[in-house]
């Protein structure tokens, strides 16, 4: 079996040229006499390029890592739970506190109240549109890999109600 060609090694011919199927090919498969792509292009921008470069995006980032790490017992990527440590490593990343007439940085706050990061499973699987089991499967494989510790609470709220079997996570 052949090793993965990188998205890199792709280029913009037609398909019978586009992966070379040597691996130990280098450089990937071109007609005689035409130039290499250049990875620094100067040239005019992608016009979905220039839509995006001012756009400032915030939320849930997927490290790549997670996608290797974070599997099933069976070997293949468990996509719920890379989804669910994403929104785990979110919550933990320090929110910065600006000041409204400069827009300076002037300190970090958590995220979240209390003295770890709590949810439910119920708020996650509506979160993600899943059913309560495998967001429960999703937790426990970055448990059992130690990425996680799980702990359940009982959540008394400010209403003075609880919630029982809040997940903390840290």
């Amino acid at each position: 079996m052949q090793a993965p060609v990188s998205p890199a090694r792709i280029v913009e011919a037609p398909v019978s040229q586009k992966i070379s199927e040597n691996p130990e090919n280098s450089a990937p498969a071109r007609p005689r006499g035409q130039k290499p792509v250049s990875r620094s292009h100067t040239g005019p921008m992608h016009p979905a390029c220039e839509m995006l470069k001012n756009v400032r995006f915030a939320g849930t980032l997927v490290p790549h890592s997670f996608h290797r790490h974070i599997r099933r017992e069976s070997g293949t990527t468990d996509f719920e739970g890379v989804g669910i440590m994403s929104d785990i490593l979110y919550h933990y990343r320090p929110a910065e506190i600006r000041d409204r007439k400069t827009g300076r940085i002037t300190g970090y706050r958590q995220r979240f109240r209390g003295d770890k990061f709590q949810i439910s499973y119920r708020q996650y699987a509506e979160h993600y549109g899943i059913s309560k089991g495998r967001v429960t499967t999703a937790v426990k494989n970055p448990d059992r890999l130690g990425l996680v510790f799980r702990e359940f609470r009982t959540v008394t709220l400010p209403s003075g109600s609880s919630r029982a079997g809040c997940v903390s996570a840290a």
